[in-house]
């Protein structure tokens, strides 16, 4: 993960195996500026997961007859994945995620990764 707000204008708010909890794009803010009088706006990504089917996709933007009128791209009527939908882990700002005591490759506990990362660096310094 980047670290915080080191993207100049986009904020990417990554979630993996929580999408299904998460409560919606709706509650980030669009905008905003940063106490340095930056402009920034915030993102929904999503990483992979151990979740292999079709996952919600960012509404269009333009005008409301752009957008009823536009065929989606991306879909199907088999549930199937679409990789297209994510993001690389290295891309986001902020990671949603959920602690279990079970993990994998695609879902591992990204609090206790970050931690050990920290360790190592500072073993090597």
């Amino acid at each position: 993960m980047k670290g915080v707000l080191q993207n100049d204008t986009v904020i990417n708010v990554c979630i993996g195996k929580e999408w299904y909890r998460f409560p919606s794009s709706f509650f980030l803010p669009s905008s905003g500026k940063s106490d340095g009088g930056r402009l920034w706006t915030a993102e929904l990504k999503f990483i992979r997961s151990e979740f292999a089917f079709l996952l919600p996709k960012p509404y269009l933007v333009g005008s409301i007859l752009q957008i009823t009128r536009a065929i989606p791209t991306e879909m199907n009527d088999m549930n199937r994945e679409e990789v297209i939908r994510y993001a690389d882990i290295e891309q986001c700002d902020f990671l949603v995620d959920l602690e279990t005591p079970d993990t994998t490759k695609l879902e591992p506990n990204f609090a206790e990764q970050r931690i050990r990362e920290q360790e190592d660096a500072r073993t090597r310094s």
